[in-house]
């Protein structure tokens, strides 16, 4: 059985089982909701580095990156008092997704400080060009 990450209430693939943990991203906007406590009281600034097809990296200035890959993007955004980000279009054009207005994420926060963003297209593939150590 393969797994796939996806919306809540979206149809599930033929032979796979659909994991509703994915969160919508539009017009760059995304919502870290309760992630993002570790970082402080908003609004504030935080780093944002993007991988090449892989993952985004959100953190404080003070936090050091997951490894995205070889070639990465870096870029600052404000975290608002909503806890929404805005990843600007270069973000999202290192991310290479198919629509880079409406595309979905799964966040995972690290233990090591920051959130991880990995869009739900080519998950698996994504993962491999990450370290997280």
């Amino acid at each position: 059985m393969e797994l796939r990450f996806g919306p809540f209430g979206a149809p599930a693939p033929e032979g796979c089982a659909l994991i509703p943990a994915a969160v919508p991203v539009r017009r760059g906007r995304v919502s870290l909701g309760g992630v993002a406590a570790a970082f402080g009281s908003p609004p504030m600034r935080v780093d944002v580095v993007a991988g090449l097809r892989s993952a985004c990296w959100v953190g404080t200035p003070r936090r050091v990156a997951s490894a995205l890959g070889r070639l990465v993007h870096r870029s600052v955004a404000s975290l608002d008092r909503r806890r929404r980000v805005v990843l600007d279009r270069h973000v999202r054009g290192y991310l290479a997704v198919a629509d880079a207005e409406a595309f979905w994420v799964v966040v995972i926060a690290l233990g090591s400080g920051g959130v991880l963003l990995v869009p739900t297209e080519d998950f698996d593939r994504r993962l491999e060009r990450i370290s997280l150590s």
